[in-house]
């Protein structure tokens, strides 16, 4: 499938001249970082060390702070990664061979006991960043933005703000190619959100807008909401022709009245339009003396079947876009199969199952 755009590893040291040196612009990080490894919240550490990496560079002291900080937090393959970009850039041959022992130790010892990574972005310091970099963007201080929002960025990935503001920084200091794929990471992040059409402005004006694809999306009943990229989506469907950047998305149609969540996903390449629709139907329960269950073939995995239980009368499902024929069992109070039919359900149709001597 066509990848994510991506924003470059904000870990490097700007490009660009700054008012202060990067080590005094990013001081404000210092003791918190050092505070989260004498607490031991080694993903905390992480984080932090992180945005002082962003700001110094690969061959900073703070890059070997943050290898040590994934190390404690038993993530040596990432702890392997940060001493090979040390080792690469350092100029110091001592350090480089400290480096890449490292990695070859981490590369070598295998923990069985490894546990699932969870994130602790420190949030609190990546809005200080941010806040600095849209300061020093007002005073057009450019160098000094662009390493504020690049800190903010590593410090906590999940941001979008700091993602659309790099790209308007790159665009003031003329890097068009720079500027137009933090546009595209952000429209990817964020493809309907508040500030979606202001980057697809900005990369008209660039000359980048032939980067771009074209999303349609509907629904055959209406869904309650829509999410994308775990974004609430706040319009309506249908959605047309909306120019989003090259890559995979996820969408979620969720209704709350017929107890559905229905994700679907879609590929969008450059310079070409998809089309993404929810083919999905109501189910209505109207067996009745005796009450029975229903139980249904899974669409999305044929020869699977779902019990749709009793709770809900009317429930939604997804139905086959072609109009294919599902399997169905109904069940009586003591769960023996008594009737199963094989049934074409029209996408966006309400179908009421009845048993067959009561005109079902």
């Amino acid at each position: 499938p066509p990848a994510r755009p991506g924003s470059p590893a904000p870990r490097t040291a700007p490009r660009f001249p700054t008012t202060r040196p990067p080590a005094e612009l990013s001081e404000f990080l210092v003791k918190p970082a050092e505070r989260a490894m004498e607490q031991k919240r080694y993903a905390r550490a992480v984080s932090l060390y992180s945005g002082l990496r962003a700001a110094r560079g690969d061959a900073d002291p703070s890059a070997l702070q943050l290898a040590k900080a994934w190390n404690l937090a038993n993530q040596y393959e990432e702890a392997a990664r940060v001493y090979e970009a040390f080792a690469r850039a350092t100029t110091d041959l001592e350090k480089r061979d400290y480096a890449l022992e490292q990695v070859a130790r981490l590369r070598e010892f295998q923990n069985p006991f490894q546990r699932e990574y969870r994130p602790d972005y420190a949030r609190k310091e990546a809005t200080i960043a941010y806040k600095r970099g849209r300061k020093a963007f007002a005073r057009k201080q450019y160098g000094d933005a662009l390493l504020y929002y690049r800190m903010a960025l590593a410090i906590d990935p999940t941001l979008n703000g700091p993602v659309r503001e790099i790209g308007r920084t790159y665009a003031k200091l003329g890097a068009k190619d720079e500027a137009a794929r933090f546009y595209l990471d952000y429209l990817w992040r964020s493809p309907a959100g508040p500030f979606a059409k202001e980057v697809v402005a900005e990369l008209k004006k660039l000359g980048k807008a032939d980067e771009l694809g074209t999303l349609t999306v509907d629904s055959k009943l209406p869904c309650d909401e829509v999410w994308v990229e775990g974004q609430l989506v706040r319009r309506k469907l249908p959605i047309k022709n909306l120019p989003v950047a090259p890559g995979r998305y996820t969408w979620l149609c969720f209704s709350a009245r017929y107890a559905m969540a229905y994700f679907e996903q879609v590929d969008v390449k450059k310079g070409e339009h998809a089309h993404l629709e929810f083919h999905w139907a109501v189910v209505v329960n109207e067996l009745e003396n005796p009450w029975g269950r229903i139980v249904v073939e899974n669409a999305r995995q044929r020869g699977t079947m779902m019990d749709l239980g009793l709770e809900v009368k009317e429930l939604g499902i997804v139905v086959p876009a072609d109009g294919s024929a599902l399997r169905m069992l109904l069940k009586d109070p003591t769960g023996a199969v008594v009737e199963e039919r094989f049934v074409r359900i029209a996408s966006g149709s309400r179908y009421v199952v009845r048993w067959k001597n009561r005109g079902g």
